[in-house]
């Protein structure tokens, strides 16, 4: 039986991540989504919805988080569970990294 692949990808932020909002896809299968969301201060995205249940871990910096309206602030170590397609938004509070895996339904 041959082993599962596997590759080693850095999560943590580059200086050249910061910029506009940038979305780098780190994982990305049938059934999972992987992506690292670097903002600079003050940058923000407008409410949305994932396209399945989310996890936010907050790698760097300091974000407000807002979940159906309901903020919160996120900052490193922090993990945050959303169920699928609950409305949130982000505004960083200082140059951040998000990590979010989100499990698409079907």
């Amino acid at each position: 039986m041959e082993p599962a692949s596997t590759q080693t990808t850095m999560i943590r932020s580059l200086k050249e991540d910061f910029g506009p909002v940038r979305s780098t896809v780190l994982f990305l299968s049938d059934r999972m989504k992987v992506v690292r969301l670097s903002l600079q201060a003050e940058e923000a995205l407008k409410e949305h919805r994932a396209p399945g249940p989310l996890v936010v871990q907050c790698l760097e910096g300091k974000v407000d988080f807002s979940v159906e309206g309901h903020p919160r602030q996120l900052q490193p170590g922090d993990l945050l569970h959303l169920a699928s397609r609950e409305t949130h938004a982000v505004h960083a509070l200082e140059d951040s990294v998000l990590l979010l895996t989100i499990a698409p339904d079907k």
